[in-house]
């Protein structure tokens, strides 16, 4: 309305001095652009400006705008155009601190750093355990096995694949000479033996250019391979066991007993070979081997040295607690993981453990000896990775208080925040953590920042100065919205509570006993959603509760449209918040969170689950780049960004905001019929120019929803025109 601050649209000030032409049609007319033309929001104070191209020939400058103009359309006759571009919302970009969310398999420290290797031919290399890089090999087979020697990095995988690289960075494919899947490699006397299926062994001495095959292997499948003591082990299915001194030829050193062997280790000068629950076979030389027990045994999946207390630390294969084992005195010790992931591979080097395993995890510490160790000590790509779920995103209010782009609480209690620049990567502060209720929802106004979680508790930061944790003593909660000068925060059993300051809370009768999951202000109002129940209030004082046919978690609204989410997959739209309409979102997995910029609403869910959707009713799938559940969702900047499941973070491409081109088309008689949407309702002056110099009110139109069209009867009777509307 009048005197209202929006964005609006402009051409920019270079002019096109090697234009390119973008050719195409607007109805049966030959229409191009110049592809410098540009459509630029103007930005609202501390956000970035977003740029979209604005169709316009190429030979007219821009002219002024007038101040009340809050939006500007330009059409040229015959010469117009939008070119073509990807949706930015088809394009999502992982920010979260892993490569990968693939099984890693494999991990190994050389001399460029740390290699592991994984499933669907994943591979990746940091040179130091805490920086990251997804590495293309440029197939799907899953990678088993990695190995360093004598400058040369060397992955295996099914198929016979092998992978060689003088850096860990730059991967060249070699020829196996099988096609049996290989499960592990070792280097050791100038040559690299790997081991797999069908009893096969390859060998190479020239650091894995070209491969032998052995023969005479007389065992079963081989799942692990070790040098040690001059002399190279393998060992498999069967309890088969063989060796050999250079990687070609091969003895029979064990066979029978029922052992499904899968590891080998050379510790304190004797080998052993790891079968399944306590059972193993042990070794002073490698060749004559006697049964053995190990009560850490059915655990240990893999092991390596170190340095410092301990000789060795190993992961466990099917714990999914006790998941680190260390021992510095002859026994082994159990210590707990930071993930719930199971680990399945692990290496030393930069005087660091670097453990791998289920969803792409990767994790760092001394080994265990340090108790304190799992919880935020690793980091990837400049991001602290505390294996924690991330579930709730938020996007702080007075970006001068509270600088950084969003806010993430996650399930173990964690808080983050991410600083930037204005350019991503952004660097991921942990804030907070402890073995707490999930953060369900975080909100700020001017100084005060509050977050929520599902014990009860409330963490206080003022000024960006830290948290502080408090207990209002009001159960679980499981969101927070900021609002007329006050927080709200909702909870089970009809919670409702409210503070100006975050340490005085005050109960408020909410009028229902449904668990209550989500709060937003929108719109001068607070929505609270939950069981088959929504409740408004004007003031965050007197709530009003409305019947829902939906489980809701998460609500929102824009242009004056309220829309909610819930479990399994139900969408309801509101025109006032309390009559709710069910829409058909194309989905049953649940909805956890819902977010809104000028032009699209964005909701996500467990199974990857991302929508969009513009008006409510039509809902489009978008493809997440990790198959996560996401549970938060949030817009700012120019972008959307989602968090769930194993620490993912994700951000769209950036999306032009404020009112936008709708479809430009010819109607009955030649006249011509423009769309513009995304606007507030209210009146407009449209107005038009032969020239963008000087502009005559054409005619005046009210527009009563978010979309405006205006038809143009003498289309086809002038030259060039252009369009603008001005709200009044």
């Amino acid at each position: 309305m009048s005197g209202d601050v929006y964005p609006q649209i402009s051409r920019s000030d270079a002019d096109c001095d090697a234009p390119t032409w973008v050719v195409g049609r607007v109805s049966d007319l030959p229409v191009r652009a110049c592809s410098e033309d540009r459509f630029s929001p103007t930005p609202r104070p501390q956000e970035r400006p977003r740029s979209r191209r604005l169709p316009e020939p190429a030979d007219h400058r821009a002219a002024p705008q007038p101040q009340s103009a809050i939006l500007a359309l330009f059409l040229a006759l015959l010469v117009w155009s939008l070119p073509v571009h990807a949706d930015p919302l088809d394009t999502w970009h992982v920010r979260g601190p892993g490569p990968t969310t693939n099984q890693l398999n494999a991990i190994t420290f050389g001399g460029s750093g740390f290699v592991a290797a994984g499933n669907a031919g994943t591979l990746a290399a940091s040179p130091d355990g805490y920086k990251w890089e997804l590495l293309s090999t440029g197939v799907e087979t899953n990678l088993h096995g990695v190995a360093w020697g004598n400058g040369a990095y060397v992955v295996v995988g099914d198929g016979g694949v092998i992978f060689t690289s003088p850096d860990g960075v730059k991967w060249t494919p070699r020829e196996s000479g099988t096609s049996a899947n290989l499960q592990a490699i070792s280097y050791g006397t100038n040559a690299f033996v790997a081991v797999g299926a069908d009893h096969t062994v390859v060998t190479s001495t020239n650091l894995g250019e070209t491969w032998h095959l052995a023969q005479g292997i007389g065992v079963g499948a081989l799942n692990a391979v070790i040098y040690a003591g001059g002399l190279f082990v393998a060992a498999g299915e069967a309890g088969g066991i063989v060796a050999s001194t250079d990687g070609s030829e091969w003895t029979v050193r064990h066979t029978g007993g029922g052992l499904n062997l899968r590891l080998l280790v050379h510790e304190n000068g004797i080998f052993i070979a790891y079968g399944y629950v306590t059972s193993v076979l042990t070794s002073a030389d490698g060749l004559d081997w006697v049964p053995g027990t190990d009560p850490w045994g059915r655990y240990l999946g893999a092991v390596t040295t170190g340095t410092g207390l301990f000789s060795f630390a190993g992961v466990g294969i099917d714990d999914t607690t006790a998941n680190y084992w260390a021992h510095w005195d002859y026994v082994w010790h159990a210590h707990a993981k930071a993930t719930r992931s199971l680990l399945r591979a692990v290496a030393f080097g930069n005087d660091l453990f670097a453990y791998v395993g289920e969803g792409g995890t990767i994790e760092i510490g001394d080994g265990g000896v340090t108790l304190t160790f799992p919880p935020v000590e690793i980091w990837c790509g400049e991001w602290p990775w505390s294996g924690e779920d991330l579930s709730t995103v938020m996007r702080p209010a007075d970006r001068l208080w509270w600088p950084a782009r969003f806010q993430f609480g996650g399930t173990n209690g964690g808080l983050y925040t991410a600083e930037t620049n204005g350019t991503w990567p952004d660097t991921l502060l942990p804030h907070w953590w402890g073995n707490r209720g999930a953060i369900s929802g975080i909100a700020s106004k001017f100084t005060l920042a509050l977050a929520v979680d599902t014990r009860g508790l409330v963490l206080v930061s003022t000024s960006n100065q830290g948290w502080n944790e408090t207990n209002p003593g009001f159960g679980p909660l499981r969101g927070i919205a900021s609002g007329r000068d006050q927080f709200v925060a909702v909870g089970d059993q009809g919670t409702v509570i409210t503070t100006t300051n975050g340490t005085n809370w005050t109960k408020l009768e909410s009028g229902t006993q449904a668990n209550l999951w989500g709060i937003a202000f929108e719109n001068n109002q607070f929505v609270a959603v939950g069981e088959k129940t929504v409740l408004t209030s004007s003031d965050g004082l007197s709530w009003e509760a409305h019947d829902a046919d939906a489980n809701l978690r998460g609500v929102t609204c824009k242009h004056g449209l309220y829309a909610a989410v819930g479990l399994e997959g139900k969408v309801l739209t509101s025109p006032d918040s309390h009559t709710w309409t069910a829409q058909e979102s194309g989905t049953t997995n649940d909805l956890y969170a819902i977010a809104h910029d000028a032009h699209h609403f964005m909701a996500v869910g467990s199974n990857a689950t991302i929508l969009t959707g513009r008006d409510g009713t039509n809902w489009t799938a978008r493809i997440s780049p990790r198959q996560v559940t996401l549970r938060g969702v949030a817009f700012g900047d120019g972008t959307f960004v989602a968090v769930g499941d194993r620490w993912t973070v994700l951000e769209s491409d950036p999306l032009p905001q404020g009112p936008s081109f709708g479809p430009v088309t010819l109607v009955e008689g030649g006249r011509l019929q423009l769309s513009i949407e995304d606007i507030d309702p209210g009146q407009f002056e449209i107005q038009i120019s032969p020239d963008l110099s000087v502009w005559s009110t054409w005619t005046n139109v009210t527009a009563t929803e978010n979309r405006l069209l205006v038809i143009d009867p003498e289309f086809t009777q002038t030259g060039h025109r252009f369009y603008r509307a001005v709200a009044k």
